[in-house]
């Protein structure tokens, strides 16, 4: 009978010595690519060009310089970064122990980065029982993808949630496999634990509360259970509400002009998420992809007509601060009725994915994260590609069916992946003027401790 114990196997694997091996393998070839990558960079003396490169420097470096000045008593009411402090406030820590050198305080934000990648590994293996060699190249492509690997040499704040966050799911997932009820509420209580630490670290991921929630109504039996459950993520989530109480709004003041909501309903918003959905659907899931164009499916067929009579009513636009690969192909495709030929194949196709993945796994941890992400941005004015990325591929592959082993279109998909995410990496050094950023001075220690005073 499963127990507590169990659910920390969850997290930490079985006690065989032929789990632990495979496990230590999966972890060193996870961790392969940030060495090579760590090592060209002078061993993390050189920052990494990547998209929003810069905020290093500029926003969160001079917030933890801030903040260790101020110690025992930080100042959140206002400081130099639009996300929650949790990150900044464990680097000033941190910097006080060890020193505040960039290739430190970088290499610690690596070790994150491979902490989340490993999680998610044991995520797909233990909960979803995926093979070995899915679960693993799975998890790499996550790693590679273009808005988690470059960041993850700089001293930005979204590796840090997205390690919180697959923790929090670990804990949600294996707390519904619990036979014992007070082993399945301790685990729970774990897992709103990391929920809060996550929303602290970045409240963009708020759509993780609405999915706990959903979880929880929807896949848990008994009422009083259902409802202490619910109780806790209340509870979760109190910090950050007391932070958007002092500030008078989702963020500092300093950056709430620029980022917040003009309304409660962008369209662009609704088809941006749809386009990206419409990109990795097909990639993550081949075969179930594949079979609705071939058999021409009725539901299938007709979501791709409803994702066209959807930009007929609300084009998709775009605009000149948008930015990610997505919106850069697109201005290079020509454009009917304001929106690109791009959007015009992706939306579709998005709708197709939302509609299949809502008939075969309705409350799947995927499906329900996916509805609440699409909830919790569409009061977005900037669609930066970044925000939607990798949180949509992630959805998709957590709505898979367990049990997944590696087929011949997997494998082509992931090559397409793995190839089109290392391009778009080294693409900065290719041609310097991709990122605008990119030939920016960098400013020494010295000049951030003078900004964050």
């Amino acid at each position: 009978m499963p127990t507590l114990s169990h659910a920390r196997g969850l997290l930490k694997g079985t006690s065989t010595s032929s789990n632990l091996r495979s496990d230590a393998l999966a972890a060193a070839l996870l961790l392969l690519p940030f060495l090579v990558v760590a090592h060209w960079l002078n061993d993390l003396r050189v920052a990494i060009v990547t998209f929003h490169g810069t905020d290093e420097l500029i926003f969160h470096y001079p917030a933890i310089l801030r903040f260790a000045q101020q110690w025992p008593r930080p100042v959140l009411g206002d400081y130099s970064s639009a996300t929650t402090p949790l990150f900044h406030l464990g680097f000033s820590l941190l910097g006080k122990l060890c020193g505040f050198d960039l290739y430190k305080l970088r290499a610690v934000n690596v070790l994150i980065s491979c902490g989340a990648g490993l999680v998610y590994f044991k995520l797909l293996r233990g909960h979803f029982r995926h093979s070995w060699a899915f679960a693993l190249l799975m998890s790499l492509v996550f790693l590679l993808s273009p808005y988690f690997f470059g960041v993850s040499f700089l001293l930005l704040t979204d590796n840090l949630a997205w390690l919180l966050c697959m923790l929090s799911l670990a804990c949600f997932l294996g707390a519904l496999n619990m036979r014992r009820r007070r082993a399945g509420l301790l685990v729970w209580a774990l897992g709103c634990a990391c929920l809060c630490l996550t929303l602290l670290t970045r409240q963009s991921f708020l759509w993780l509360l609405l999915s706990a929630a959903g979880v929880a109504w929807l896949r848990t039996p008994a009422l009083a259970d259902r409802l202490l459950r619910m109780a806790m993520l209340g509870v979760a989530a109190l910090p950050l509400l007391a932070l958007f109480m002092g500030w008078h709004g989702l963020m500092p003041p300093s950056f709430q002009v620029a980022h917040e909501a003009r309304s409660l309903f962008n369209p662009r918003a609704l088809g941006f998420t749809l386009a990206v959905l419409g990109l990795y659907y097909p990639l993550f899931n081949p075969q179930r992809f594949a079979q609705g164009v071939l058999q021409r499916q009725p539901v299938f067929m007709a979501a791709l007509a409803g994702g066209l009579l959807l930009l007929v009513l609300l084009p998709l636009p775009g605009q000149a601060v948008d930015d990610g690969f997505l919106w850069r192909m697109s201005r290079g495709v020509p454009t009917l009725l304001h929106t690109s030929w791009l959007f015009w194949l992706l939306v579709p196709l998005g709708c197709a994915a939302v509609v299949t993945m809502l008939k075969e796994a309705p409350t799947s941890i995927g499906t329900l994260s996916l509805l609440a992400f699409a909830l919790s941005v569409l009061p977005s004015s900037l669609l930066y590609q970044k925000y939607f990325d990798p949180f949509i591929p992630v959805f998709v592959l957590l709505a898979r069916p367990p049990g997944q082993s590696l087929g011949k279109l997997d494998v082509v998909a992931l090559a397409v992946m793995t190839v089109a995410f290392a391009t778009y990496a080294a693409w900065p050094y290719l041609n310097p003027d991709f990122y605008s950023h990119a030939k920016l001075p960098v400013c020494a220690a010295s000049e951030c401790f003078s900004a964050a005073k």
